[in-house]
């Protein structure tokens, strides 16, 4: 939007004040000090069951009870008890039962009948995240950033706890379908809230760092500390808690002030991030002024919805692009990430390194997307990452890799590189897109079709493990990545550029016609 003097007007504000000064780096610190709490708990379900081997039975006491009670003998001759050795021996050896201590953990959660109860809980959490990315979206640009992060932040918190409660399947289905539901919500929420507050040459920063996802080792911590699923669900809940508190230093979007026409809140929200980064703007009341004619000029105050993401066609091109570049890398994301199950044999050091691989490759995405835009940047890494996951063919050629495990897990280690920072990417321009008016409903179109993508990325890897070749999952992967990077060409350009504020309103530009028009006709009259 390049007549969008409101956002003019903010930026220079930001850029006379310290684009990342005191205030900026205390609200990113804070911020991702929450999404990592966020990212812990959300990551509760896949850490239990990852230990869910666990609780397997070995079958030695039940065979020792058949022998017991049966017609068969205890001899150590009897093939019932030779053969029970000798299962025995081959469980403790390729589980490593003896080595590690044994998890508690709910028996839905253990291999056997009730096995697939994990998949019902699996799919009721991402289905509330869904949800709660729908009204998350919504509220957070009708009510703010701030009321809905932290009620959400806080009924997450709150709904852990709760899952410590559980007694039945059903109970943790729904204590887990609450903490996607208010996990959704805080993640659109608070990804927003701090991009809106720092400078154009700082918005990659915030985004594309992604140091959220060191949570997952606070909550790998945790797990080796309790040792059981219910203690720690109440561990991961009691640290998450004590940052509600954090609600009374944490400031309102300046900017969603402004396009809700409360323009007082917006200049006092100015003036003490001028305060906290010891500056002086002395011109601060006139770019105010700018931005709040823009404002009274384009746009009026209204409830909008998610349908005004498709009003025009540009706007209709860059939503139809955010959901194809979310939901096709995070299928391939999910599906490379299954390949990443055992990499050290440590259950607790694997899920670290499996979640915080890919924090230099988003790095890296930070200096070259300034050098050649964002654009191309996620051209870039969805291309490369396509083609790194497609060289698995010329690998099959010259070496047979069907026995190779190592090989195809490299190889998914670094097309994952790349799907990950491509995320990272597709998240920054759908913030860098949509005006303030509806940024929270465009960022959580871009988070449900991530999700989404999830669940389909499952189903594809369940059926391409099963019915083909290794080598054409691979190749799919790299096609549906080639087609992320072409699909982010879709996008316009958000390098150095402010961050939109208004959503024109169509009567008001009629309106505005309609004087320019009459202004014209008394001066040829004239």
């Amino acid at each position: 939007m390049t007549s969008d003097e409101s956002a003019k007007a903010f930026e220079a504000i930001l850029t006379r004040t310290r684009p990342f000064g005191f205030y900026q780096k205390r609200l990113f610190l804070l911020t991702t000090l929450l999404q990592s709490l966020c990212w812990m708990i959300l990551m509760y379900l896949n850490f239990l069951k990852k230990h869910s081997w666990e609780e397997q039975p070995c079958l030695k006491s039940v065979i020792k009870d058949i022998v017991s009670v049966g017609n068969f003998t205890n001899s150590t001759e009897s093939p019932l008890v030779q053969t029970t050795a000798i299962y025995t021996r081959e469980c403790e050896e390729s589980f490593n039962v003896t080595s590690q201590v044994r998890w508690t953990l709910p028996k839905w959660l253990t291999w056997g009948p009730d096995a697939i109860l994990y998949e019902y809980v699996w799919y009721g959490q991402n289905g509330g995240i869904i949800a709660g990315a729908f009204v998350g979206g919504f509220f957070g640009d009708l009510v703010g950033r701030k009321v809905i992060s932290f009620l959400m932040f806080a009924c997450m918190s709150m709904a852990q706890g709760m899952v410590a409660l559980s007694e039945d399947w059903l109970n943790f289905l729904l204590f887990r379908s609450l903490v996607g539901l208010f996990a959704g919500g805080f993640a659109v929420t608070s990804m927003v809230l701090t991009v809106e507050h720092v400078g154009r040459n700082w918005r990659d920063v915030c985004v594309c760092s992604c140091l959220w996802t060191l949570g997952i080792i606070l909550l790998s911590f945790e797990g080796w500390l309790t040792q059981n699923w219910r203690y720690l669900a109440i561990a991961t809940s009691a640290t998450s808690l004590p940052f509600i508190g954090t609600y009374f230093i944490f400031p309102e979007s300046f900017r969603w002030y402004g396009c809700r026409e409360r323009f007082a809140e917006s200049e006092a929200g100015i003036r003490e991030i001028t305060s906290a980064n010891t500056t002086s703007v002395p011109d601060v009341t006139s770019l105010c002024d700018r931005a709040r004619l823009a404002v009274l000029n384009s746009m009026h105050k209204r409830t909008h919805t998610f349908s005004d993401l498709f009003r025009t066609r540009k706007s209709c091109r860059y939503t139809v692009a955010a959901i194809v570049c979310w939901s096709v890398s995070c299928a391939v994301y999910r599906c490379l990430l299954e390949r990443m199950d055992s990499l050290t044999g440590n259950d607790y050091i694997d899920i670290c390194i499996t979640y915080t691989i890919d924090l230099p490759i988003v790095f890296s995405a930070i200096i070259i997307n300034k050098c050649i835009g964002r654009r191309w940047c996620l051209f870039l890494y969805g291309t490369s990452s396509g083609f790194a996951l497609m060289c698995i063919i010329v690998l099959h050629i010259t070496n047979n890799l069907d026995k190779d495990e190592q090989m195809v897990t490299s190889i998914s280690v670094f097309g994952k590189l790349g799907v990950t920072a491509s995320i990272a990417l597709t998240g920054l321009v759908t913030i860098e897109t949509y005006p303030t008016a509806i940024r929270c409903m465009g960022t959580s179109v871009g988070i449900m079709s991530g999700v989404v993508g999830c669940a389909v990325g499952r189903q594809i890897l369940s059926v391409a493990s099963k019915n083909f070749h290794y080598t054409l999952p691979y190749i799919g992967y790299g096609v549906l990545m080639t087609i992320v990077g072409f699909s982010g060409l879709l996008f316009s350009e958000t390098l150095d550029r402010p961050l939109p504020d208004l959503l024109p309103s169509r009567h008001r530009l009629i309106g505005i016609k309609e004087v320019s028009v009459s202004t014209q006709a008394w001066g040829g009259a004239r």
